[in-house]
């Protein structure tokens, strides 16, 4: 057992209530997801044999055969891109006009910004905090 897991362990042992969230778990190499939902479905079979409830995990990830083997007795929540799609354009909403007051853009690039961000964003957005960004975007030179 290595010191990551024992101190897992130990944590498990002194707290009356672990809540996790394991996201981007596809993103990790088979071998490595493999290990872990192994360990963390131990843990979780322990724990519920003792102390239901003590442990709970959630796991947030793209569908793969190789997860939802090992999490085949787990509830599964599965969300599409127009479940997120109306947040993803309040949030992009939101930022559009924090970008066109700080840069003084126009309608056209602020359109250009919020119409490329929601088609590319595929029911999921990933958020920059690179100050830069809008200087890279195209058609955005002044």
């Amino acid at each position: 057992m290595n010191v990551a897991q024992q101190l897992f362990r130990l944590f498990l042992e002194n707290l009356p209530k672990v809540f996790i969230i394991i996201d981007g778990l596809d993103e990790c190499e088979i071998s490595q997801r493999k290990l872990l939902l192994s360990f963390l479905t131990e843990q979780i079979g322990h724990w519920d044999d003792r102390e239901t409830g003590k442990l709970r995990i959630m796991f947030v990830s793209h569908r793969m055969p190789d997860i939802e083997k090992a999490l085949q007795t787990a509830t599964v929540f599965s969300l599409s891109r127009q479940d997120n799609e109306s947040d993803i354009k309040v949030f992009v909403e939101t930022k559009c006009k924090e970008i066109k007051d700080k840069y003084g853009l126009n309608m056209e690039q602020m359109t250009f910004i919020r119409e490329s961000t929601c088609i590319r964003s595929e029911g999921a957005l990933n958020v920059t905090s690179d100050p830069h960004y809008c200087h890279s975007l195209p058609h955005l030179e002044s």
